[in-house]
């Protein structure tokens, strides 16, 4: 009997895609972070001394870059705010295209105080750095930062040999776009169109990156890290422009899309168990509309309808790899742009853990925690 090509291909996709499912997740690599605990409880008064030591901490683990920072985070935005302001000033309010961060998110309560909160970041190849956070006064934190941030490229990558390199990795604190904390509060962003805003005097302005920092150094739950946003005219590709929202969730409370419009800041909660998001607007668009504007987002609310509350951190990734991108054209505020999964994680937020796949590589994954580390 005569077999089509077409039944041939169709076998060979299945053969494949059971020998990928058969192959995920087959090594698990525990990272932990370098702590001198005493040296936490006592930081190097001097800001040269406290960096050599944050360098000390430096490490590279398989494909992963990794480092251990400590100190008073608010002088290090409070610096880096007033440069930008300066940086701004004078320029108005369209100027620039500014950093595009495409990817897609979902938060899934699976207990009374537990949840999983996942994310594939899509952009441009780049690699990786995971850095935890020890603020002087605030919680513990794991996040990450796109080395593509720091100006590293396929062409001229960060070499972890170079001191000059390693350096460059002291600016973390103030650039790394999402995490989590050790209460299990998670942020992570997602670009939109942009949108020019009318900055309220009454408020202090604060640029999107130093307000996640803000958020995972001092918000115990998603309603404290909304009161610490009520606070500020969010900014972030122009003084008076924003074109990101920003997606939050916590073991206790659920989810939350904070997204700002004509100068106010806008609340969309979860409505049930989970909640999705990707670079397409929440507040006041209907979950319908939603499903169709992003086949992203229809994979991913697929994924969520189809679990309950037993989901795994696997069954989480599983969801990220269905709506992961391969050279996928997406358009962002007018511009067209390839971009491929980066990584892809999952929170365990009761757990306080991170798993974290790189690339397009689920046969490997990062396990890392997050915890208090006060005396």
């Amino acid at each position: 009997m005569k077999t089509s090509r077409g039944l041939i291909g169709l076998m060979l996709l299945l053969l494949l895609a059971a020998c990928d499912n058969g192959s995920r997740y087959s090594e698990i690599i525990d990272v932990t972070p370098v702590v001198d605990k005493a040296l936490l409880a006592n930081p190097p008064r001097a800001s040269r001394d406290r960096n050599e030591a944050m360098l000390a901490t430096f490490q590279t683990v398989g494909d992963l870059q990794a480092m251990t920072y400590f100190g008073d985070f608010d002088q290090v935005i409070d610096f880096q705010h007033h440069q930008l302001m300066q940086q701004f000033s004078g320029m108005g309010a369209s100027t620039g295209n500014g950093t595009r961060r495409a990817g897609s998110m979902f938060a899934r309560r699976t207990g009374r105080d537990t949840g999983l909160a996942g994310r594939n970041f899509d952009n441009r190849d780049t690699q990786v750095l995971v850095g935890w956070f020890y603020p002087t006064n605030g919680y513990a934190s794991v996040a990450l930062l796109p080395l593509a941030e720091l100006g590293y490229t396929p062409d001229e990558p960060f070499d972890p040999a170079s001191e000059q390199n390693r350096r460059t990795l002291l600016y973390a604190p103030v650039m790394a776009i999402e995490g989590m904390n050790e209460k299990g509060v998670t942020v992570t962003l997602a670009s939109l169109d942009r949108r020019e805003v009318t900055q309220g005097p009454e408020r202090e302005s604060r640029f999107l990156i130093h307000l996640v920092r803000e958020i995972l150094d001092g918000a115990g739950s998603v309603n404290e890290a909304v009161t610490i946003a009520e606070k500020y005219n969010v900014f972030d590709n122009g003084a008076a422009v924003i074109s990101h929202h920003i997606f939050l969730s916590d073991p206790h409370s659920g989810s939350a899309v904070l997204e700002w419009r004509d100068g106010m800041m806008h609340l969309v909660k979860d409505s049930g168990d989970w909640q999705v998001v990707t670079n397409t607007e929440m507040f006041e668009v209907p979950l319908e509309e939603r499903r169709h504007q992003c086949g992203r987002y229809k994979s991913l609310t697929k994924a969520m309808d189809g679990q309950d509350d037993t989901m795994t951190w696997q069954q989480a990734m599983d969801a990220l790899v269905d709506a992961r991108q391969k050279n996928k054209t997406t358009t962002i505020d007018g511009q067209k742009l390839k971009v491929s999964t980066q990584w892809s994680a999952v929170f365990d937020t009761g757990e306080r853990t991170m798993y974290l796949a790189l690339g397009d590589d689920y046969r490997t994954v990062y396990r890392l925690g997050v915890e208090s580390l006060a005396q």
